[in-house]
Formats: C-alpha cells, structure tokens, sequence
C-alpha cells in the first residue's frame, strides 16, 4: 500500500475488509458521511489498520519461522556433524574452513570476542563503566540483521492516505505517524517479548535443539531485549504526545485511567531491567542485578498484562503475555522441580543412609585459601541422560537461607560415577614436614566417595559469594607447615541445581590441547577423567595430551596436583611418557616484585618455579613431562607444535579468563585455511566461558 487516492480506491477498500479480517461495520458511517465519503473513510480505515497492525502481525510470523528455523537447523546439525566430519569434498572442506575461519571464530572487530572493551577506547573506570563485549562474527551477523529489521519495521512502511478522514487536523499526517508508530512498535515489543524469556531460561528448547551455550543465549536474549525496551519507550513517548498535543483533555487526566497507569508501570520495569543489565552493575553488584531483574521482570509482564487488558480483556496480542507466563513458569517449575530432586528426594523416598547426603556438601581452602574444592552429593541419582555430568557440564550452587534466590555457575570439575581416588598415592610428597602437618586434617584424598553419584567443584575465592564460603570453610582450624597451611574438610549446606550445558567429547581427536587459566582448570580435569573413563572404548584415539595452565600463586597447584595423582591410576600403565605434557605458566607478580630491579626479580621468579617444579615432582616423572615456564602463554606455539609433530585431529578447549579464551581462538584461526594452513576439520576449537 502506499498514498491511496480515497475517492477512486474506496470500493476496494471495502472489499478488502472480508479478505484482511478487519471487523469494522460501514453502514453507521454511509448515514453521516454519505456512500462516496463512508467508502473514503474506510480506505483510511484500512491504511490505518495495514500501518498499525497488519504490518506488526506479519513481521512477529516471520521473527517466530525464524526461531523455528533456527531450531530445525541446530538440530541437523548436530545430528549430522559426526556422520560428515573428514567426509567433505575437498572443496566443500575448504569452504567449510574459510566459514569456520572467517564467520564463527572471527571477532567482528579485531581479535576479542569475549573480553569486553570500552565502545569510547576509555580505560580505567570510564573503561569498565563504558565497556561491552564484541561477539563473533556468526552472533553479530544475527544480531545485526533482527536489529536493522527492527529499526525498519519502525521507521517504514507506513501508509498516510490523503485526505485522512481519522485524522482531519491540520498536522494530520504527523498525528497519523504518532498513532501508526506507536500501536506498531507495542506489538513488535510484545511479539518479542517471549523470545526474551526463552533466551534467559536455563531450560531452554533453543539450547536443547542447537547445543548453544549458556553465554551464547545471553548475547542474543540482552540483544533482543534492548530492542523490546526501543519499541517500548517509542511506543510511550509517541502515545504521550498523541495525548498531550490532540487530546480534548489535559494529559494528567490520564492518569486517571487505569490502562494508562499500568502502561507506565510496564515502561518503567521495562527501563529498570535495561539499567540493571549493565555490564558493570553486573560485575560491581550480582545481587543488585539478580534482584532488581527478578521484581522489575514481576513489574513489567503485570503492567503489559493489564495495559491491554483494560482496553479489551480479549485482545489477540495477549497471548504473547501468556507465551512469556508459561515459559517463565515452564523454566521455573523444572527447576524446582530439580532441585526437590537432587536435593531432598533421598529424605523424601528412600529408607537407606542416603538421608545423611540431603543438602550435603564439603569443602575445604586449597593453597593459600585462594581456591575451594568442593564435593557435592546430590540425595538422587542425575537421570541417566545427565548421569555422566562430564566435560562441558556445568552446575549452579546456592546455600539454603535467605539468599536461596542467588544460585552460581560452576564447571563440574570432577564427574560423577568415577573410580574413587587411591589413598596410597594421594598425599604422597617429598616434604616430611608437610606429610606430617596434613596427617591431622582430612582431605578428598582421604576419604572414600561414598556415593557414586558424588562430584567435584573448584571454585576461586574473588567477592561476593564464593568470598563469603570461602570465609565459612576458612572457620575451620588450619594446621601450619614450613610451605603453607592446611585446612581440613568441613561439612556445609548446599543446593544444586543441574546439570547444565552441552556434553562436549575429545576422545575421538588424535591430539588434545587443553588451555586454562586460573579456576577454568576445572575444564581441564574433567576433560581429563572423562577421556580416563574412555580410554578402552573403541572409538578413543587420545594418542598425547598438552595442558596450558596459567596461574598467578604458586600454590594454586595445589588444585591440580591431587587430581593428576587420580588419574595416573585411571590411565593405562603403557602409555608414553610424553602423552601428557604440564605446561606450568607462572604470571604471578606483586607490587613489591615490580618495585625490585630485574636481578632479583629474576631471582623471584626462578625461586617461584623451582617451588612448582618441586611441588608437582609426585606426577611429573612417572605420569606427566612437566614444563615450567615465567610469564603469558604462547597458545600460538603450542597450535603450531601439535601440528608440527602430531598426525591426524587436533581439539584445543579453552576456559578461563575472557582474554585467555581469545587469544586461544585466534591461535586456532590463525592456523585455519590458507597454502599451508589445515582443514577446520582437522583443528577443532572450543570454549567455555560463562560471561553473563
């Protein structure tokens, strides 16, 4: 449609009603305006009804095909990854390379895809406060084409006829614009509304059907959100002047009408949500975030639901409300569900000594009580589908009280269903001293897995929550020894709700680089025991294994140690001595070592990896070459080593800090396509990141 000419288009105008669905009776309009006037009103009628909602409807059918195409094609392909993998032509592996290359691992600005940077190039805290992370390209390309759709659908398609017989002031067609507008963009903003909800959930479909992460979804559910917010906020400021330029009366009178009032409740919960999503409100204060989304999210579906409702209780646009209310109770209901499962189904239905395990947890501070270990025993069994809780898994932990509505993300360290751990090797060390100290405290290593659902957690102790569990464990009395101190294992409380994420397996690549940094050597230890727990199947291919670990505490290897002593009596007795390699990377440095001259920074230093070396000598002869090296990882040099010296697949997983996992992407890419670079089927890339 586009400028009709209402005396000569009104028949058609008319007779279009039937075929549009528009209920709109022109025998009360011929007795006023007369047949040849009352078929020019219909035509406005008509361009109203096609700018306002005709539009709006056709455009919220095609967002939901897409979502539904988006699901058929996440689902193909992940049913058909394995069966096509190293099977392409070579010039559909090619192409597959420079998409790989190009589109999924490319940043699409410069190199950083997870580390945020500042949109105005501040730093400090003008940096962090401005700050906003940089998805791939493969994100952006989806996120760029639902937001210019979106600013479109706002700005065009609109159809002002000429003389308008709704519209008969003097500023008509600005009036005529406002109207259009704003009963436009509050249907595309409750159209998208659902999309919202089922983007944030934990239980999503599009996650079950795509395999996409967690992390992945939240790009998409901040980004759609935003435009919900857009549509929102031009939605009320185009009625407002609508109401105070052409209203008959003062627009405070509005504010007598309770559609009105539930309109600006829904538009404030709506710029509340916005305004505690930001990044930095998010990283300063988890719980201003967490609460104010939880009320203004209340606040905002009640003041959507009764703005409509109080114009017409039937209104069709409701049934997005509803889609919202259902997935949002749909999530929260599974979640309760299996948290009354895990946590309480022990003392619920069974009679056995599984009643002990209700909310049951221990831990204890690992080091310098920088990093907590954590075991945790679930009353029941995870379903079979979740049993093996193994790489790529990940949980959310909360403690029973007040707070019970603050749960967090941790990757599963060490599975469930695993050999129990060998008391003979686990504490075995070169110092007497320490030996002597840790034989009046208990540590996992001592203690059987008396549930065989049981699994691990590491956690780094920063603020908020994990400092504040850090604190309780830290209650307990530590025992000193010349190195450090040891603390002993305590009981505590906890709930856990999971497991989460898509299973991810490398026990069909030939070689495995498994970078980490910090806490993501959780990542690192359960791809380990999972390929331990593989190794006889018949498709395991594992022939060497490289771990990349960058800490800041020389003590921190304290986590790993206990773990690679497991698993030497997991992995058979015949493997070569180089098919698991330790590369150590000390980046510890302090304000006092900064202020010393180099000589005895230098000194520092070799003092700080000589107490690495001595403190993983119980693996690193017998099970593992160990590599101790000063300073940031060269990703790139171990990519290039493996394929140097390495035939067939290369995986390299990567979890840590966000600027770890960006440097490890561009060394895969770096490596990908090109005269003397390799197939994207023959490097494999994967990350676990949680950003939100």
């Amino acid at each position: 449609m586009g400028g009709y000419d209402v005396i000569y288009n009104g028949e058609t105008a008319v007779q279009m009603f039937g075929s549009l669905g528009i209920d709109f009776d022109l025998s009360e309009y011929q007795d006023y305006y007369g047949p040849e006037m009352a078929t020019s009103y219909a035509t406005c009628y008509v361009a109203y009804w096609w700018s306002s909602f005709y539009v709006s409807d056709v455009f919220n059918f095609v967002l939901w095909g897409a979502v539904g195409l988006i699901l058929l094609v996440g689902a193909l392909r992940q049913i058909t990854n394995r069966l096509i993998t190293g099977r392409l032509p070579t010039p559909l592996r090619k192409f597959q390379t420079f998409v790989v290359k190009n589109i999924f691992l490319s940043s699409t600005f410069g190199t950083k895809a997870l580390e945020p940077v500042s949109f105005i190039g501040a730093h400090g805290a003008l940096g962090r406060w401005t700050s906003f992370q940089i998805p791939t390209r493969i994100h952006s390309l989806l996120v760029g084409t639902y937001v210019v759709a979106n600013l479109i659908m706002i700005v065009a398609a609109y159809d002002v006829p000429r003389p308008n017989l709704l519209y008969q002031d003097l500023g008509y067609q600005f009036e005529a614009y406002a109207r259009y507008a704003s009963d436009r963009t509050a249907i595309l903003a409750f159209g998208a509304t659902p999309l919202v909800y089922v983007l944030a959930s934990r239980n999503s479909p599009i996650a079950w059907f795509t395999g996409a992460s967690y992390s992945t979804l939240q790009i998409y559910h901040r980004w759609v959100a935003r435009i919900v917010y857009i549509h929102v906020f031009i939605h009320s400021v185009a009625w407002t002047v609508l109401e105070a330029i052409y209203s008959d009366e003062e627009i405070i009178y509005q504010f007598t009408s309770p559609y009105w009032n539930w309109g600006c409740v829904g538009t404030a919960a709506c710029a509340v949500l916005v305004a505690c999503s930001v990044r930095r409100i998010r990283e300063l204060s988890y719980e201003a975030f967490l609460i104010g989304h939880i009320i203004a999210n209340v606040f905002y579906i009640v003041g959507s639901y009764y703005h409509v409702w109080y114009i017409d209780p039937d209104y069709k646009y409701l049934k997005y409300i509803y889609a919202a209310i259902a997935l949002w109770s749909a999530d929260r209901f599974f979640r309760f569900v299996g948290l009354l499962y895990l946590n309480l189904a022990g003392r619920l239905f069974t009679k056995s000594s599984s009643k002990k395990q209700t909310l049951a947890a221990e831990g204890y501070l690992v080091g310098t009580g920088d990093f907590i270990r954590l075991r945790l025993t679930p009353s029941a069994s995870w379903p079979a589908l979740f049993r093996a809780g193994g790489p790529g898994s990940y949980v959310f932990i909360s403690t029973p009280g007040f707070k019970i509505y603050e749960s967090h993300p941790f990757t599963i360290a060490w599975p469930s269903h695993m050999s129990s751990p060998d008391h003979s090797s686990a504490g075995s060390s070169s110092d007497s001293d320490k030996q002597l100290a840790l034989t009046s405290v208990t540590t996992f290593e001592e203690t059987e897995i008396e549930n065989e659902h049981s699994f691990e957690l590491i956690l780094k102790s920063y603020s908020g929550y994990t400092k504040r569990l850090a604190e309780e464990l830290a209650g307990s009395d530590a025992v000193e020894y010349k190195e450090g101190v040891a603390f002993p294992v305590k009981k505590i409380k906890l709930l856990v709700e999971g497991p989460y994420g898509a299973g991810v397996r490398l026990e069909g690549f030939q070689s495995v680089i498994l970078v980490a940094g910090g806490s993501g050597i959780s990542a690192t230890i359960v791809h380990l025991a999972d390929l331990a727990r593989r190794v006889n199947e018949p498709g395991y291919r594992v022939e060497r294994i490289s771990v990349v670990w960058a800490i800041r505490q020389t003590r921190a290897c304290d986590v790993l140690i206990p773990y690679l002593l497991r698993l030497q009596h997991l992995f058979p007795r015949d493997v070569p001595s180089d098919f698991l390699t330790l590369n150590i990377y000390y980046t510890g440095e302090t304000r006092q070592t900064l202020s010393l001259d180099e000589e005895k920074r230098s000194e520092l230093h070799a003092s700080s990896l000589a107490e690495i070396g001595s403190l993983f000598q119980p693996v690193s002869t017998s099970f593992a070459s160990l590599h101790v090296r000063h300073g940031r990882p060269d990703i790139a040099l171990h990519v290039e080593e493996r394929i140097q010296y390495a035939e067939g697949t290369i995986a390299l997983s990567a979890c840590g800090p966000s600027g770890l996992c960006d440097v490890s992407r561009e060394a895969v890419k770096a490596r990908l396509g090109g005269k003397d670079g390799v197939d994207s089927d023959q490097l494999v890339y994967h990350e676990e990141a949680f950003t939100w």
